[in-house]
């Protein structure tokens, strides 16, 4: 197999990569990273950040070996579990304090082509004007991310975009595999870490659009799988909790926002309820609005 070569600057771009109740270096995520960095010819090494959420107080992680790898690895173990936003700024905010420029947020599920740092690091000296860059997100084959955007809810696109710089106006990119620039990331106060888990892309893009008009959609697919989908009540009922704690710490611009974004959560109760044939559901989704 042939490597690809870029000759650029140490510490241009840099890796985080939020883990929970998985060893860093056994996940999807990071084994792929691995790989499409050692397929770079060079002398640059990346530095990778991984903040671990797993609500353990004994979970230990031994150092893998990452000798003549071109890998340095700055690990952080939290098992008071923040969630995500706060996983993503701190990552963020250590990397700018090291003098990285951009970062890649990825999550444990995420699959990266072995051309993927190449394309990343190639997109920042063709146009390093774009501040938020990313790669199409691809579930069960088809394109998730980009996504349409509008009321509040994402929808799949009737056409999947292409390669190329396009307006983010109506349209919506997960957290995974988005690469962004770390003085517009601080500008603009980066994730807003009162959402744990859900909600947090939507409102940090929804955010980004007030400073900024447009992405870049990079020439690479990353592959996604949703570890949240599970088949048991129990745990998608906990997962569910997390969900309706997000959607009403949701920072609404206004009351239509709000009744937009209770319509969209009611959707999605019904939908868990009518799958698992429970009212358990509808239960969590009344108790924690008028409670």
């Amino acid at each position: 197999m042939q490597l690809l070569k870029y000759e650029g600057t140490h510490g241009e771009v840099a890796f985080g990569i939020v883990v929970f109740r998985e060893v860093y270096y056994e996940t999807v995520a990071y084994r792929s990273l691995q790989e499409s960095i050692l397929n770079l010819k060079g002398n640059v090494k990346y530095n990778i950040y991984i903040y671990d959420n797993t609500d353990k107080i004994d979970w230990l992680v031994n150092e893998p070996n990452l000798t003549a790898t071109g890998i340095e690895i700055s690990y952080y173990h939290n098992y008071q579990n923040p969630g995500i936003s706060t996983a993503y700024n701190f990552m963020a905010m250590s990397a700018l304090k090291e003098g990285m420029k951009w970062m890649v947020f990825m999550d444990q599920d995420t699959c990266l082509p072995l051309d993927a740092v190449v394309h990343y690091v190639q997109s920042i000296k063709s146009n390093m004007k774009i501040l938020l860059k990313a790669p199409s997100i691809r579930v069960m084959g088809k394109q998730f991310s980009p996504a349409g955007f509008r009321m509040m809810r994402a929808f799949s696109l009737k056409n999947e975009l292409q390669t190329g710089v396009y307006p983010l106006k109506n349209l919506t990119i997960i957290n995974s595999c988005l690469m962004v620039n770390l003085s517009f990331f601080k500008s603009i106060n980066g994730y807003d870490e009162r959402l744990r888990l859900d909600f947090a892309d939507t409102e940090f893009i929804e955010r980004a659009k007030t400073v900024i008009s447009k992405f870049e959609l990079l020439p690479f697919s990353c592959s996604h799988n949703f570890s949240n989908n599970s088949s048991s009540t129990n745990s998608s009922l906990f997962r569910f909790k997390i969900y309706v704690q997000d959607l009403v710490k949701y920072p609404a611009k206004n009351s239509w926002q709000r009744i937009q974004l209770m319509f969209v959560g009611f959707v999605h109760t019904l939908q868990l309820s009518w799958r698992f044939h429970s009212l358990k559901f509808l239960n969590v989704w009344i108790k924690k609005l008028l409670f």
